[in-house]
């Protein structure tokens, strides 16, 4: 390593020191974006990237690739396959590409097509006008979608709320969706060692009714799926099934574990469960009426949340619904669109398509065909 490229590391490291001493993401996502605005200005052919982040472990991007299984700068070149550069790590001794760990990664179809799926997938296209754009089957749609769906989840993992934190339900019928002679097709699946559909096995009343049509029992009842959200001040949002039938207190410490900043003001309506889960925790709790909402002023509110049942309510009522295995990935993804709603389309591809979460393989067909039923959903309350 010659005196310069010595010294450009000392200065890497040193900034990524700084960058992980910040006591938050926040601080840091602030920083990297500003040194990132600056690179932009360069009449340069550096390439501003975005940092990638997983639980705790902040990864700031450079021109030099760094490990998408250990997150480490510590990489030499390995040689060639089929003309793609390849990289060893010196730290976990693991070797990788360009697009290890992206959305890409191992795909026939290549790069450019992947980037039309994704600029169909902001714009809101169905399967069917995503297929026709992208030449693949709707098979291949419909994998790819929750592939990415299942990559932003995983970027996700060690999201934490902060500030005052809306809480609300959104509740859907259960749907098992490709469920329609269920046992026929697990058994023709060789990956699938399950005979029987998951309505069965799970105790709910039979085969899924026509899709679309709703439940007449207030908040469908044993059969109904409660889906937990929540948004925080900074438009972060979780959301995804937990329970069956009414949210209760133990549901709902299950669906906060861990994604609660202390110092919270949970916001809810006047339903038990969240009265109950604040005084276990010791959190502030703001308790609305929503008749009387508006008597509260701003600060204390339900807008947010309501803003995202209504988009989850756009998607259960488009697209033919969703299976209830696969409703965290789209909340999910109304999550992310929340977060980047004023970035432009084509940074959102940049950032998709770039996407590695450290430690994380990228989602596999068979990943996403062997999706398991919510396990919070297999029994009742």
């Amino acid at each position: 390593m010659n005196e310069t490229s010595a010294e450009n590391k000392e200065k890497i490291e040193a900034f990524v020191a700084y960058i992980e001493s910040l006591e938050t993401n926040e601080e840091r996502n602030a920083v990297i974006d500003e040194i990132n605005d600056q690179l932009k200005k360069k009449e340069t052919k550096t390439i501003a990237r975005y940092p990638v982040q997983t639980g705790t472990t902040l990864i700031l991007e450079s021109d030099g690739p760094h490990c998408p299984h250990c997150g480490s700068s510590h990489v030499v070149s390995n040689g060639s396959v089929k003309g793609k550069r390849r990289y060893v790590c010196k730290d976990c001794n693991r070797s990788f590409g360009k697009t290890t760990g992206t959305l890409s990664y191992a795909n026939k179809s290549g790069n450019d097509t992947w980037i039309a799926f994704l600029e169909g997938m902001l714009k809101g296209n169905t399967l069917e006008q995503l297929a026709l754009k992208c030449s693949i089957s709707l098979g291949t749609a419909h994998i790819w979608r929750h592939k990415l769906f299942r990559q932003l989840m995983n970027s996700q993992e060690g999201t934490s709320l902060k500030g005052i934190v809306q809480e609300d339900e959104y509740y859907v019928t259960a749907s098992f969706k490709g469920n329609k002679g269920a046992t026929k097709n697990l058994n023709s699946n060789r990956e699938s060692k399950q005979t029987e559909p998951d309505y069965a096995i799970y105790d709910f009343p039979g085969h899924p009714r026509r899709r679309g049509r709703a439940s007449e029992l207030k908040e469908f009842g044993a059969e109904g799926i409660c889906v937990a959200t929540a948004i925080d001040q900074d438009q972060t949002v979780i959301g995804k099934p937990a329970a069956r039938g009414k949210l209760k207190a133990n549901a709902m410490t299950g669906f906060f574990d861990g994604k609660l900043s202390e110092g919270i003001i949970l916001v809810t309506d006047k339903k038990k469960g969240g009265k109950i889960f604040a005084e276990q925790n010791q959190i502030a709790h703001v308790i609305l009426d929503q008749n009387k909402e508006t008597s509260y002023g701003t600060t204390y509110n339900r807008q947010q949340i309501k803003s995202i049942h209504l988009q989850i309510n756009k998607l259960c009522h488009s697209r033919r619904s969703f299976a209830t295995k696969y409703c965290e990935g789209y909340v999910t993804w109304i999550a992310w669109n929340t977060i980047m709603k004023d970035k432009p389309i084509q940074e959102k591809v940049d950032i998709l398509n770039n996407l590695v979460t450290v430690g994380k393989s990228t989602p596999s067909r068979a990943d996403i065909s062997n999706t398991p039923f919510p396990t919070e959903l297999r029994q009742k309350q």
